[in-house]
């Protein structure tokens, strides 16, 4: 086990680049629409689906289940997705083995498929963990770079003052928590492309029933 003090793990080459190009033509070919963001109204116990470009720009594939996909070309896809996560959270826990001690874990069945045309990005800081019942499961994000983005495109992480590069087939772990906000770095000129989801607790009492 090696110390990594920030959590934020990094398993390149998760994805062959035939398979990423695979799922770069799915994603070309699909009716995108704007990507939003789940957030707390003035309302207690409300919580609903914003779409401001000045916070999340993007385009997406509306919610795709990983084990239900709708046609032929989405079941291809979550196939290859499943083979990832299963291969990178394994690794995941024998680096971090604390991680394996609580709560049974396991991959979301929803994920989004993203595009980020030039000078688009994630604009706001912000974590995974909201506080929705389906938010508040989330414990680790997962997230695979599609293609490689050489005009900056990456990932910054302010907690750490760390900033990872869009390469094609890299797939990071990290925790869904406060301790991990997070933003997307536009790039001016490049388009950029990921995957991206989250891993849950199986149960957690008094949310889950």
């Amino acid at each position: 086990m090696r110390n990594n003090t920030d959590f934020i793990e990094v398993f390149d080459g998760s994805l062959s680049t035939e398979e990423c190009k695979y799922i770069i033509n799915y994603i070309d070919d699909k009716e995108l629409i704007r990507g939003g963001f789940n957030a707390s109204t003035r309302t207690p116990g409300v919580i609903e689906n914003i779409v401001d470009p000045k916070e999340k720009d993007c385009w997406q594939v509306e919610h795709t289940y990983l084990n239900k996909g709708s046609d032929d070309e989405s079941k291809i896809i979550s196939g290859m997705l499943m083979q990832v996560l299963r291969k990178t959270s394994k690794s995941y826990g024998k680096i971090h083995s604390e991680s394996m001690q609580v709560i049974p874990w396991h991959p979301y069945e929803g994920y989004n498929m993203q595009k980020y045309d030039p000078g688009q990005a994630y604009h706001g800081l912000h974590c995974e963990n909201y506080g929705d019942p389906v938010g508040t499961q989330r414990c680790l994000v997962w997230m695979i770079y599609l293609n490689t983005v050489k005009d900056n495109g990456g990932t910054y992480f302010s907690n750490y003052n760390r900033t990872l590069d869009a390469v094609e087939g890299r797939c990071v772990i990290w925790p869904a928590y406060w301790t991990h906000f997070h933003k997307g770095i536009p790039s001016p000129t490049e388009t950029k492309y990921i995957a991206t989801g989250w891993f849950v607790h199986q149960e957690i009492p008094g949310l889950t029933k």
